[in-house]
């Protein structure tokens, strides 16, 4: 009798020991899978920072040069009008939202240039710009002008509004940047002329 008592005994103490293995690896088996899941999840998280980061650099770096193009130009202000002008325009004041950072490629490239082409002449000045899955465009906006003076001491001044849209390696990782710039322009004159920002936001 106390042999069948011990038998018995060792078989319920042989199910504790398997029951509490079950449980621990079971355990074992959900805190792999969490960490598994965490380090998937960090990883995803900082190549978005990391793509974000090349969007923003990319239209840092578009912008600087469009800024630069913008004020080794020479002669007349561009034309003033709406994006069926030819040749180089700005939008006028008050014709765009200030609010264009959710706005299509499509439409980014039906009211712009895309950073890097002459905009007269389509031809290819440089590859800025190029760092991301989508052609990076940028729009011109005319702010206020100042007129020449009548003895031309002083040349015409125009501020505007310059926004660029870059991408990272994803059409989601978008970037906008805006900048308002001041240009004077010499007319037929070969005068120095004053050029430089006068703000700079980033809205997306």
């Amino acid at each position: 009798m106390n042999a069948i008592h011990q038998i018995s005994r060792q078989s319920h103490q042989h199910g504790m020991v398997l029951l509490l293995c079950l449980i621990f690896m079971t355990s074992m088996t959900l805190l792999s899978l969490t960490a598994a899941t965490d380090t998937i999840t960090q990883t995803q998280l900082a190549a978005n920072l990391r793509d974000a980061e090349r969007a923003r650099h990319n239209g840092q770096l578009s912008l600087q040069w469009l800024e630069q193009w913008l004020f080794g130009k020479k002669g007349t202000a561009p034309e003033n009008c709406s994006a069926s002008c030819t040749g180089f325009f700005a939008h006028p004041a008050d014709s765009l939202d200030y609010n264009l950072q959710s706005e299509s490629l499509a439409w980014w490239t039906s009211q712009g240039y895309e950073v890097g082409l002459d905009p007269e002449t389509g031809a290819r000045l440089a590859s800025i710009g190029t760092a991301g899955i989508d052609p990076t465009i940028w729009i011109i906006q005319s702010l206020h002008r100042s007129p020449a003076s009548a003895d031309g001491s002083t040349p015409q001044l125009d501020w505007y509004r310059i926004l660029v849209r870059s991408t990272g390696r994803s059409a989601n990782t978008v970037s906008v940047i805006e900048s308002v710039v001041k240009v004077g322009w010499s007319g037929t004159s070969a005068a120095a002329i004053p050029a430089n920002r006068v703000a700079w936001q980033e809205l997306r």
